[in-house]
């Protein structure tokens, strides 16, 4: 699929930009500094969103006579929103006694995260039409002119203050042209204002919001509560490994945001086979993630770094710990969206907002007896919680997925896989990259054939997959 592709894309571009530039050339202190503003930034981005975009992907995809009153007034909505939220973000920061250049990062990052906000709502209509292209071809636009534009800052010692600015131009470009694309292609927006259609989908949309924003909390109040309790290096040790595991989840969920609107779909023809659909989608997912876990545990400590510099040493045992947690997430995403796409969000929202209560409190408890390793632990404690509240309420309300099943195969590729990566531990960094890292995908591979792991079904439905991602 196109945007699943871009996603990949996207954050590949990321990762070199994050990992390797700003980390290795900030330091642990300044990369710190730059993961707590952008923590911040994120953790009240919701307040200009509500859910809205969410929402507009689902009603969209049934009816898309209605994009243009969706998109429109919702845009308008999220304008107010913006003006608040970032009002809001920069006194609450100042309050909080940061340091002036963690601020002006929280300033720059919070407009950059707010545009991007605004890029989503458009692409909702991508997504609706199931012409994901567009949106994957804004997104990696935005990703590699901010990797250019930040390699270019810090080789010119422009530091924190560069890399935001960098943030914020490339989501300023790539905002307006996801506006010119969504005008000349799709639809042109009239902005004819219906505030009893505003009450109606802030009323529907709040439940989705809701969880969000939970869910921001449990992803993102660690950092901050690193960075009050133990200072702006352990918040970079932790945020780095973090990072790494971001790269991974994003693919994630454009993989099944890609779905979302063929889920929304297809509840309205047959359960049974959203139901038989949404587990293949864990299949493919798990296949990809379980292995990648695995390979993470064993050879972490080899790569990281020599990437990023002695400094961020410390980050490999919370990389170990947190890979656990993507695993967990890779599930999630589908459970999440599942219980969006029947309807039944008010049972996600109390969910997460559950996992966020659990997640705050266990920080409190673990982070000053355990520091960064106390969140780690958190982070995947959390992620456990939310699978077993969400597999609990879609099996209640749409039917079991057999996921002893689904992870039986893959978990056993991965157990006689990692036999393999036990001896490439012994071997130099440039051998395990050039070498035994193509061996273990071909062994893995392999594996999978001989364990049957996929079927004639699977072929099928991730053809159809990629020809609706496909569809231009």
């Amino acid at each position: 699929m196109f945007l699943f592709a871009g996603e990949a894309l996207s954050k590949f571009f990321n990762f070199i930009l994050v990992f390797y530039f700003i980390a290795r050339l900030l330091g642990d202190v300044g990369f710190g500094k730059f993961s707590t503003a952008y923590a911040f930034a994120s953790l009240f981005l919701v307040f200009s969103d509500l859910g809205l975009t969410m929402l507009s992907v689902r009603e969209i995809a049934r009816n898309r006579d209605e994009a243009n009153k969706y998109v429109s007034n919702i845009a308008v909505i999220k304008i107010l929103l913006a003006i608040f939220t970032w009002s809001f973000v920069a006194m609450l920061v100042r309050v909080m006694g940061y340091p002036g250049d963690t601020i002006y990062a929280v300033y720059l990052l919070t407009l950059s995260l707010i545009l991007n906000s605004f890029i989503e709502s458009f692409s909702a209509v991508f997504r609706a039409y199931e012409r994901m292209g567009y949106e994957a071809l804004v997104k990696i636009f935005q990703r590699v002119l901010c990797t250019v534009l930040g390699i270019a800052a810090l080789n010119a010692g422009m530091g924190l203050k560069g890399v935001v600015n960098v943030y914020f131009i490339a989501s300023l470009v790539s905002g307006i042209g996801c506006y010119i694309i969504l005008n000349r292609v799709f639809v042109k927006l009239r902005f004819n204002l219906d505030f009893k259609f505003w009450k109606k989908i802030i009323r529907e949309a709040l439940p989705i919001g809701i969880p969000i924003f939970f869910s921001g909390i449990y992803f993102r109040v660690d950092q901050i509560m690193l960075s009050v309790m133990k200072g702006d290096a352990v918040v970079g040790w932790y945020s780095l490994s973090y990072k790494g595991l971001e790269l991974f989840m994003m693919i994630a969920a454009g993989f099944v945001g890609a779905l979302f609107p063929v889920f929304s779909y297809t509840f309205k023809k047959s359960r049974e086979s959203l139901l038989f659909m949404s587990g293949k989608a864990i299949k493919f997912l798990m296949v990809f993630i379980i292995p990648v876990a695995a390979s993470v545990m064993l050879l972490s400590d080899k790569f990281l770094v020599s990437i990023v510099g002695e400094s961020f040493v410390n980050s490999v045992p919370a990389l170990k710990i947190l890979i656990w947690a993507d695993v967990i997430i890779f599930v999630n995403y589908v459970l999440t969206q599942l219980l969006i796409a029947i309807n039944k969000q008010r049972v996600y929202a109390v969910s997460v907002v559950c996992c966020a209560l659990f997640n705050v409190s266990l920080n409190f408890l673990l982070i000053p007896r355990l520091s960064y390793i106390g969140a780690c632990i958190t982070t995947v404690a959390t992620e456990a919680l939310l699978f077993i509240l969400c597999f609990s309420a879609v099996s209640r309300h749409l039917g079991k997925i057999p996921l002893h099943k689904i992870i039986f195969k893959p978990l056993a590729a991965t157990g006689i896989l990692s036999l393999f990566l036990l001896y490439a531990r012994s071997k130099s960094v440039m051998t395990i990259l050039v070498v035994m890292v193509p061996l273990s995908i071909i062994i893995y591979l392999v594996l999978l054939r001989l364990f049957k792991t996929f079927d004639k079904d699977d072929a099928g439905i991730l053809k159809s997959f990629l020809e609706k991602g496909a569809k231009a």
